[in-house]
């Protein structure tokens, strides 16, 4: 994406582009005279959909990125592995940095018929159980800029050129082989196992992320867990600092967010994907989180405050 837009219109065109070819591609930096700002605006897309897979490589500078709440610090050659159902959340970028991300749908390898070979062999080195952090050597990460840059550049022209969508899919394959040729080597184990507190609310966070739009109790989480709907706000609560229904409704409204960004999708036509019952009990839910109706939202070109509580969630809690 080149620079020059707005955040709203970053951040319509950055969800158009996973929407249309289940794959995007960005610069983030907070030099805006460069590439596109550092927001929250852009990175609630990568935090709170469930579906997403993430890669962040560091082009230069410092980034400081919480997955599954626990803090990593990368730098200059270092890439980010966050996998669809990981806790993310881009917590500080420094003026200097630059960050090139290769976000996409976790299901596209399948939708392109990938060898099952190798998705069990990306399966088991990109699982939680390794380190998401690599730190390349500079002709590794040289390699794979050229790679990104290629990755974009074939989305740009996906349907503008003869056999465009091809080159796409055939350009997001050798992405994903070169993904796998540094695995072996950058993903060492993790040593240090959570606690039974932290582990309860990690199964939570991902159940939540891929259920929310179907259920929104409490009650639902906890059955599955087995384990009290009061036992398990408390335990939310301790790690994030926000209640279990608090986590879920801002889930819920990111997504809705990201929905009202699609100018082509009607107000009813997102309720129906949240599952609500109606348009007008998703605007009521919609208006008491933000202040504001989907259709002011909308209005107001995405330029809102959440009501909900800040769900930024501890790293430090073991």
């Amino acid at each position: 994406m080149e620079s020059g837009y707005s955040l709203h219109q970053i951040e319509q065109l950055l969800t158009e582009s996973l929407r249309e070819h289940e794959i995007a591609v960005i610069k983030l930096s907070n030099n805006e005279h460069t590439h596109q700002p550092f927001d929250e605006s852009i990175c609630s897309i990568l935090e709170h959909k469930s579906d997403l897979f993430f890669i962040a490589l560091v082009l230069e500078g410092e980034a400081t990125l919480n997955v599954n709440f626990q803090q990593y610090t990368f730098s200059k050659n270092d890439m980010i592995i966050a996998l669809s159902d990981a806790a993310k959340r881009l917590r500080s970028i420094k003026s200097t940095a630059v960050i090139q991300l290769v976000v996409f749908n976790s299901g596209l390898p399948l939708k392109l018929n990938t060898p099952e070979y190798f998705l069990d062999y990306a399966q088991y080195y990109f699982s939680s159980e390794f380190k998401p952090i690599w730190n390349l050597s500079h002709e590794e990460a040289d390699n794979l800029k050229m790679v990104i840059n290629q990755l974009q550049r074939y989305i740009t022209v996906a349907n503008k050129k003869l056999f465009g969508k091809n080159l796409l899919n055939g350009m997001f394959n050798v992405f994903l082989y070169e993904l796998g040729s540094l695995a072996a080597s950058y993903a060492p184990p993790l040593l240090v196992q959570s606690s039974r507190k932290k582990q309860l609310f990690l199964n939570f966070y991902r159940m939540a992320k891929k259920n929310f739009k179907q259920y929104r109790k409490i009650s639902f989480y906890a059955g599955r867990l087995f384990v009290t709907p009061k036992y398990l706000s408390e335990i939310v609560k301790e790690y994030s600092g926000n209640t279990a229904g608090q986590l879920i409704d801002s889930f819920v409204i990111r997504e809705a967010r990201s929905l009202l960004a699609m100018p082509d999708l009607t107000i009813s036509q997102v309720a129906d994907i949240l599952h609500f019952s109606d348009s007008s009990f998703f605007g009521k839910y919609f208006k008491r989180h933000t202040g504001v109706s989907p259709k002011g939202y909308r209005e107001q070109k995405g330029q809102i405050t959440l009501l909900i509580p800040n769900d930024e969630l501890l790293s430090s809690k073991a």
